[in-house]
């Protein structure tokens, strides 16, 4: 009898041990949640205030580029008053406007105006330097029929491959024509390199300007279409682009006038 009792006693306390185990593993569980949850609320806090200041720093940084943006504008008007008007044509360097007729090659025009203008304001030519943007039309896509649609860099690329051939030598005939080989008739030059420039950065613009006309896209709005002659008063421009046109059109921009 008394070996079964000490048995009962051995067993019962082996199940208080378990039952005690089990309490603190319990114990420890609750620890752990409460500690988790108390980090995840840092950690949420945390994040929050990261946000904020992330949302003041954004704030500071509009305001601050605003701030460089009224600062650099009014450097520009300044530059702007110091010399407000330049007209590379006025001063006869640049050669007279074309007509490209029914062949869309205002491109291959620009691309070759820029050009030439340079020349003849680095060398101040007496008889103005005339490239042959026929060749352009001819020579960029060989493959074509009949002209095409492009862009003035891809007149560039071709100047800096291959070189331009003078007017003489390929005359203007505002259609697609044969590409004729080099060794019949060599290219008057051949352009080192281009840079196109951000067309935000009016600042920049002038400054090319000061140096040399540069060749540009118009993009053709409703809002432009609808300035019509009070935008272009005597340029003629407004007669001379063809608003049904769903591309950009190019231009060639020989100057500029501040006029406040």
């Amino acid at each position: 009898m008394k070996a079964l009792m000490d048995q009962a006693n051995i067993a019962k306390k082996a199940q208080d041990e378990v039952e005690e185990k089990a309490g603190v593993a319990k114990a420890i569980a609750k620890v752990f949640e409460a500690e988790k949850k108390e980090a995840d609320a840092k950690m949420i806090e945390a994040q929050k205030e990261l946000q904020d200041a992330l949302a003041i720093k954004e704030a500071e940084i509009k305001v601050a580029d605003e701030k460089a943006y009224v600062e650099g504008v009014a450097d520009v008007k300044e530059d702007y008053k110091k010399q407000p008007y330049i007209n590379w044509k006025e001063q006869g360097l640049v050669n007279e406007v074309r007509d490209q007729g029914g062949c869309e090659c205002c491109w291959a025009i620009v691309g070759c105006a820029a050009v030439e203008a340079l020349y003849n304001i680095k060398y101040q030519c007496m008889e103005l330097f005339q490239l042959a943007p026929q060749e352009l039309i001819n020579c960029v896509k060989k493959e074509a029929k009949v002209c095409f649609r492009s862009s003035i860099n891809e007149g560039f690329r071709y100047a800096r491959q291959y070189g331009i051939r003078r007017e003489l030598d390929c005359p203007f005939k505002a259609q697609k024509q044969h590409c004729l080989s080099k060794e019949i008739h060599r290219p008057a030059l051949r352009i080192k390199s281009f840079k196109n420039i951000d067309k935000e950065d009016e600042a920049g613009i002038i400054e090319v300007l000061k140096q040399q006309p540069i060749g540009a896209g118009i993009v053709v709005t409703e809002k432009l279409k609808n300035y019509k002659e009070s935008l272009f008063p005597l340029s003629g421009i407004y007669e001379a682009l063809d608003w049904r046109c769903k591309s950009r059109p190019s231009c060639h921009i020989s100057g500029w006038m501040w006029d406040g």
